[in-house]
């Protein structure tokens, strides 16, 4: 269609993506019928400027995950997304600073749901709620941690750690990281002394550290062994779905053909242990969460969790995903918040654990 004097309308960056949106809203309007939430832009939001807070640096996992959905979620709404990264306390500022934003659509933001969970008993004084204190949106993807050295300490195996007989050093980063906490727990599942090295912040600072023979090694996202040279995986602490290619999988602490299974001899307490690997799975699965201040009106909650949901669960963004060796298992905001209902449970159980942790002041 021409203008007058057969000039072409100008095209604005907004009208392109209000287009892409609700053409992306038609493609994917026919999985309705399965359950899925469809695309749509939020009326409010359409052509503004969506912040979307990261706590944590740029270059881990969290940024890129941010990065990967951010083309795919400004074509949905129609809305310019801008990531901003505030690295702290191992995500606690950027936490805080997204629960005190206006509820207004505006200000979104990816946090670390089992991290979460686990403050109230680690940092009481800074605690946040996942429900209390932010609106849910989606989950993003589970956490899969494992347990990894450097090889410079020699061994091959987790029998090899036990054989030792020595403490084994592990960095942690900070109170909310989840890392943390499977750190914790290792030392109280199997009879192995184990020492926790504090103020690393994020995974580039803990692998540093192991390089230089500071710490022994560490809880990493399984995704990011598969990318670091001189890692050895050792003990995969949850379990996950299916390996990113390339990926080197280490034994796993529960399920079938596992460690508490096969050998009950290395554990402190099978019993206990037990009931620490299916709390440690629990808060696993409430994972990286996307999330608002709390407050949204439930019209524009609705639209921005639906439209974040169908972003993270769009094949361009699964394909992106797994070019950088990225796994997503995105869940919408119903099934996203009866999760950490469970892990909340979960949380309490290990309470005595975390407390034991924290008197001991081994980090």
């Amino acid at each position: 269609m021409e203008s007058r004097g057969g000039e072409r309308p100008r095209t604005t960056r907004r009208a392109v993506l209000a287009r892409l949106a609700a053409g992306c809203g038609a493609l994917v309007a026919g999985r309705d019928s399965l359950g899925a939430p469809a695309r749509g832009a939020c009326p409010v939001l359409e052509g503004e400027r969506i912040r979307w807070l990261v706590g944590a640096p740029p270059g881990g996992s969290y940024n890129r995950l941010s990065r990967l959905l951010e083309p795919e979620l400004e074509a949905a709404l129609g809305a310019e997304v801008v990531v901003e990264n505030i690295p702290g306390a191992g995500g606690l500022v950027g936490a805080h600073r997204l629960s005190r934003a206006r509820p207004d659509g505006r200000s979104i933001g990816v946090l670390n749901g089992s991290g979460l969970l686990v403050l109230p008993y680690t940092s009481p004084g800074h605690a946040l709620d996942p429900v209390r204190d932010f609106d849910v949106l989606t989950r993003l993807r589970d956490h899969r941690f494992t347990l990894a050295v450097g090889r410079r300490l020699g061994v091959r195996t987790f029998e090899e750690v036990l054989q030792r007989r020595k403490p084994l050093v592990l960095g942690r980063s900070g109170t909310m990281a989840t890392s943390t906490l499977m750190a914790v727990l290792f030392g109280e599942i199997f009879d192995i002394e184990t020492r926790l090295v504090a103020g690393y912040q994020g995974t580039s600072a803990t692998l540093a550290a192991i390089r230089r023979g500071e710490i022994d090694g560490g809880m990493f996202d399984e995704q990011n062994i598969a990318r670091v040279p001189g890692l050895v995986p050792l003990l995969r602490m949850t379990q996950g779905g299916d390996s990113a290619p390339g990926e080197e999988r280490a034994p796993g602490l529960s399920g079938p053909d596992s460690v508490i299974e096969n050998r009950p001899e290395w554990l402190r307490d099978p019993s206990s242990s037990r009931e620490h690997a299916r709390a440690l799975q629990t808060l696993a699965q409430v994972g990286r969460i996307v999330a608002a201040p709390r407050g949204l009106p439930p019209s524009l909650r609705r639209c921005l969790g639906s439209a974040v949901f169908a972003a993270a669960a769009s094949p361009a963004v699964a394909e992106r995903a797994r070019r950088v060796g990225q796994v997503l298992a995105p869940l919408p905001a119903a099934e996203a918040r009866r999760r950490i209902a469970a892990a909340r449970k979960a949380a309490s159980h290990l309470q005595s654990a975390l407390q034991n942790h924290l008197q001991s002041g081994s980090d």
